[in-house]
């Protein structure tokens, strides 16, 4: 696509605007959902603002399929991704599925509104995979979200994967003025 990777943009011209970070957020769950509607189910399991390419219309689309897999089972063991969007249960080869898609997702939304990396930066990649993985910590969400935009956030990075939303859900919440409740099921 024409306008390159959302890293590109962010290194180009810095942080969204919450109101792109919406618009973008809103057409990477509706293709996270096309994904994981498939039979059987598509995991991306790389979702990072590298492989995330721009239209001149102001679309978005996920690329780089390298790392996704298509699974018939609820739960993958392979360790998978970039680290520092990589969901816990991904770290811990404990067996994940769809909602590692959506944690990720959660921390390209950090990166679009910070133009940082969800967790900043590590010194190495051993600390990162340690304080991602086996802490109760989840990444920093930016202050100047809006609160509806942070509760989506903190939604999507929930360390149990159980708690996070669908792919289908979190749309429905960025497309909401108002966000609805979330049905886990």
């Amino acid at each position: 696509m024409p306008g390159g990777s959302i890293a590109q943009v962010l290194s180009h011209f810095g942080r969204l605007e919450e109101s792109l970070v919406a618009r973008y957020s809103r057409d990477l769950f509706s293709g996270l959902d096309y994904l994981h509607t498939r039979d059987p189910p598509v995991l991306h399991r790389d979702i990072k603002g590298a492989n995330i390419l721009v239209g001149l219309d102001s679309t978005v689309k996920l690329s780089d399929f390298g790392c996704s897999k298509r699974s018939e089972g609820t739960a993958v063991h392979t360790l998978k991704g970039s680290v520092p969007w990589m969901a816990p249960e991904v770290m811990r080869q404990s067996g994940y599925g769809r909602k590692a898609d959506i944690w990720s997702l959660g921390c390209v939304i950090i990166e679009m509104s910070t133009a940082e990396p969800p967790w900043g930066t590590f010194d190495n990649c051993l600390a990162a995979m340690v304080r991602i993985a086996m802490s109760d910590e989840t990444p920093p969400v930016p202050a100047h979200l809006s609160e509806a935009c942070r509760d989506l956030v903190r939604l999507c990075t929930r360390r149990d994967p159980e708690q996070r939303p669908t792919a289908k859900d979190s749309r429905a919440r960025v497309c909401s003025p108002r966000p609805r409740p979330i049905h886990n099921g």
